[in-house]
């Protein structure tokens, strides 16, 4: 009886722990220049700093040595290595979460 139990409880925490640590975890990476942007519609790099200071997608600060993406001419910065590839499926979710000046995060 308390083998299920047990069993039940530690399955929900293990998926919890590992659906909280998965949607956004900083990772090691080849260090960029700030200068360095991927743009998305060509596939090809630039040379722009990002505008915003707060991530679209986590809402952290943007660390300048991570992957940008330039999305209708403005290069976003990222707060943690996965969130570019989420950025990327779907970025007209993810730029209302920022404010008018990119430096708060106002999404939900």
């Amino acid at each position: 009886m308390y083998s299920k139990r047990y069993f039940y409880v530690l399955t929900g925490l293990s998926f919890t722990i590992l659906f909280v640590f998965s949607a956004c975890t900083k990772t090691e990476q080849e260090p960029q220049t700030q200068e360095s942007a991927y743009t998305a519609e060509t596939g090809s790099k630039t040379e722009m700093a990002a505008w915003n200071k707060v991530c679209p997608i986590c809402g952290d600060e943007v660390d300048p040595d991570l992957e940008t993406v330039t999305h209708e001419g403005k290069v976003y910065g990222f707060g943690c290595a996965g969130c570019p590839q989420k950025f990327d499926k779907d970025p007209e979710n993810f730029v209302n979460n920022l404010s008018a000046d990119g430096s708060e995060f106002i999404g939900g």
